[in-house]
């Protein structure tokens, strides 16, 4: 794909913290004493209609509230379409059903809890819900789903680029699905301060989950946020040199280390995990320094809280203290954000905005 660039004009987040409320950024941040970190859900009534609400799951109500909030003052019916990304989809969707059908012995079962939990389920609701006859279509290609949902809606873009295009991501933790990934050592079995997240130098990490939805265009508008690049996704990055790979995504971005504000590091706290992470830290040591998982734990579509995060900086000009993890400060205004994250090592996203 040529460089373009591409303007994120609106943002809606459920998360661990309370992202959904405009007027917060970080201020003030819960500490959770456990290893699973549960989104805070606003008053869904404010979002969604409550005839429709009632018949909702928990994660479709806070995917369609950040649908919402991303389209709020807008005529989304008049948008290109929506594109949506999950790593598992609704896992509490699938284990209601399935527990159905053994309790049932396969007889006369309900559908909702079967429809509530296809992956394409979120993405079919927000158009309906707002009448967006266009564009439909939902990535499930675990910890790099919201990277190809964001390639795709670009894609998108390219050819209509008069136009605007919602593109979300959604997952939420199920703890039957926490107790199989414990025994893989990917979450941390000890109970702590998620806020000190990175002062236990153990493997594993905390559990999050969040939705997110991103309004995006290739033109400026009054609401515009900021500008972000297309992402590269670097594949098994343990067989590469993972900052070469960084100066190479600088140098097509048109841009060097000396020119980036402020790095959202995708540090896990999982001293297994984290390797080329820290290397990416290590050799961008004269920047200043966010990290976010602390914040909203590990999950599929993480790199979309890395992404508000970055645009939020941008957008506010200020670093909360509760993200920043070195004594550098950023120049003012603060104008390039370089997002690096990853998902249990086994990929690096970077994505770079800017204003």
């Amino acid at each position: 794909m040529e460089s373009k660039s591409f303007y994120i004009n609106g943002i809606g987040l459920v998360s661990p913290q309370q992202t959904f409320d405009e007027h917060y950024f970080l201020e003030d941040v819960v500490d959770y004493q456990h290893t699973v970190l549960s989104c805070i859900t606003p008053d869904f009534k404010q979002y969604i209609k409550p005839i429709q609400l009632r018949r909702l799951s928990r994660i479709q109500r806070m995917g369609l509230t950040a649908a919402a909030i991303a389209v709020k003052g807008t005529q989304p019916d008049l948008m290109l379409g929506v594109v949506t990304a999950t790593g598992e989809g609704s896992s509490a969707g699938k284990g209601a059903f399935i527990s159905e059908v053994l309790l049932q012995e396969e007889k006369q079962i309900t559908p909702t809890g079967f429809v509530q939990s296809s992956y394409n389920n979120l993405a079919g609701l927000v158009a309906m819900t707002y009448r967006m006859m266009g564009y439909n279509n939902n990535f499930v290609s675990g910890g790099v789903a919201f990277e190809t949902a964001l390639q795709d809606a670009m894609l998108q873009l390219i050819g209509s680029p008069s136009q605007e295009i919602l593109v979300g991501s959604y997952d939420e933790s199920h703890l039957p699905h926490l107790e199989l990934d414990n025994r893989t050592g990917h979450y941390k079995r000890e109970e702590g301060s998620s806020l000190l997240l990175f002062s236990r130098l153990t493997s594993g990490t905390l559990w999050g989950e969040g939705a997110c939805f991103f309004r995006l265009s290739m033109q400026a508008t009054e609401t515009t946020w900021c500008s972000l690049g297309e992402p590269l996704v670097v594949y098994r990055p343990e067989t590469l040199d993972i900052v070469d790979e960084l100066n190479s995504f600088l140098v097509d971005n048109e841009t060097d280390i000396s020119s980036i504000d402020v790095l959202v590091s995708g540090a896990s706290g999982d001293a297994n995990a984290d390797k080329q992470i820290l290397q990416i830290e290590h050799a961008l040591a004269s920047v200043t320094l966010c990290r976010f998982k602390h914040l909203c734990g590990e999950y599929f579509t993480s790199t979309s809280f890395a992404v508000w995060l970055a645009a939020s900086l941008l957008k506010r000009n200020k670093v909360p203290a509760s993200t920043c993890f070195n004594s550098v400060r950023p120049a003012h205004p603060i104008k390039k954000v370089l997002v690096a994250n990853h998902y249990r090592g086994r990929s690096v996203t970077f994505i770079l905005l800017k204003i």
